[in-house]
């Protein structure tokens, strides 16, 4: 809906909202293409009103295909996509220990106080010890030149300097001077030096720091350390979880060459990168969609966690992972479901405590061919859900 001034407004009858949604898509040659739909919200049902346009952005992924153009087996394709992940893997945990360098600090290494030295340029000038609380424990501080500075000379010490500020070099022990005189301005790089008792004072001062410091490094080494471990041990769980896909899936090809199987698909499948254009004329609430094949395989079903306590009034959901579906239903206490046993499938449900329960791919491989009723005993995962990632994190996603 829309909205101006506070009151809903509609769409001008001579006019539409294009609509154009991005999208990756497994095509056959005779694609049937997307169907639009607009919710009768009366009738509560969907209304067919058009096909919508397809255009391709790019040409067939290329690592789909086999060296003589022809499309892969599933199992194939599996295996490409698993390399894949494997090396994305790789990018993913470089990446994780540059922000984990980010994210502890170094301790600031404290700069040695400095002695005065007859052979440096040292001048004196008062110092606002409020603005510079550095200063404040010392009685006298002068201060020299940093770097040696062509613009600077002895004649300088005589001109009438009418106002001075100092600013602090972030992470230095020096400071930028700018002096200015009625008639010019300049910008020295300076450094304090002590003496005496005020270098005898600075000197403990920079003792203690310095211990501190070198503590601070040693926890932080400390700390990188085991977060850098804790790391690789998350990383090489995925890269053992994606070997183990991997392994299935060359098993999976082994298997169907075993069987003298036609290595190719039935009907040439790619995938491509499509964007979906279609007009709205009304607001409302409109669906892009498309039929899918018929499942291969019917059960009625029960769903329990593993106390045996039933689950009722949940919503579960079956996804295919290879075809990118998802179906759902409600725990009712005998539900017919459907799903295709020749593919990658996935269920989960919400708890009522909020956490997933799960029925993960190789327990479907496991559920007796010729049963039409089944109990699905799901796995309860106990950890905290706060976000999308957490989700995907768990379902792996």
């Amino acid at each position: 809906y829309a909205l101006q001034n506070g009151k809903e407004v509609n769409i001008a009858p001579d006019k539409a909202i294009k609509i154009e949604l991005a999208t990756t898509l497994k095509m056959a040659d005779d694609d049937p293409g997307y169907n639009i739909y607009q919710l009768d919200t009366t009738n509560r049902n969907w209304t067919y009103i058009t096909r919508d346009k397809i255009d391709v952005l790019e040409e067939e992924d290329e690592s789909f295909l086999s060296e003589g153009g022809e499309a892969l087996s599933e199992p194939e394709r599996q295996i490409v996509k698993v390399d894949k992940e494997i090396k994305a893997l790789e990018r993913k945990e470089a990446k994780a220990i540059e922000e984990l360098e980010v994210s502890i600090p170094t301790p600031i290494k404290p700069n040695k106080p400095q002695k005065a030295s007859p052979d440096d340029f040292v001048f004196n000038f008062d110092v606002d010890k409020n603005e510079f609380p550095e200063m404040a424990i010392y009685d006298k501080v002068l201060w020299k030149l940093a770097e040696k500075d062509p613009s600077f000379n002895k004649g300088m010490f005589t001109v009438d300097w009418v106002d001075m500020k100092l600013k602090k070099i972030p992470n230095s022990p020096n400071y930028t001077a700018t002096l200015t005189s009625d008639v010019k301005t300049i910008e020295l790089k300076v450094c304090p030096v002590l003496t005496g008792k005020d270098l005898a004072l600075a000197e403990q001062e920079f003792a203690r720091k310095f211990e501190a410091y070198e503590v601070g490094l040693k926890e932080r080494e400390e700390r990188l350390q085991r977060e850098k471990e804790e790391l690789a041990k998350q990383m090489e769980e995925e890269r053992r979880l994606l070997a183990i896909q991997k392994l299935e899936f060359e098993k999976q090809l082994k298997e169907m060459q075993k069987q003298g199987l036609n290595m190719a698909l039935t009907e040439k499948v790619v995938e491509k990168r499509i964007v979906n254009n279609f007009k709205v004329t009304s607001f409302g609430v409109w669906n892009c969609d498309r039929p899918r094949p018929p499942f291969e395989r019917w059960l009625f079903a029960k769903f329990f966690d593993e106390n045996k306590t039933q689950f009722l009034g949940n919503a579960v959901y079956l996804a295919n992972r290879t075809d990118n579906t998802v179906a759902a239903t409600y725990a009712k206490g005998n539900d017919r479901i459907r799903f295709n046993i020749s593919r990658e499938n996935l269920m989960w449900l919400v708890t009522k405590e909020g956490k997933l329960a799960v029925y993960d791919a190789e327990q479907f491989k496991k559920i007796p061919s010729k049963k039409d009723r089944f109990d699905f005993v799901l796995t309860t995962i106990d950890k905290k859900i706060e976000s999308e990632e957490d989700v995907r994190a768990i379902l792996k996603l």
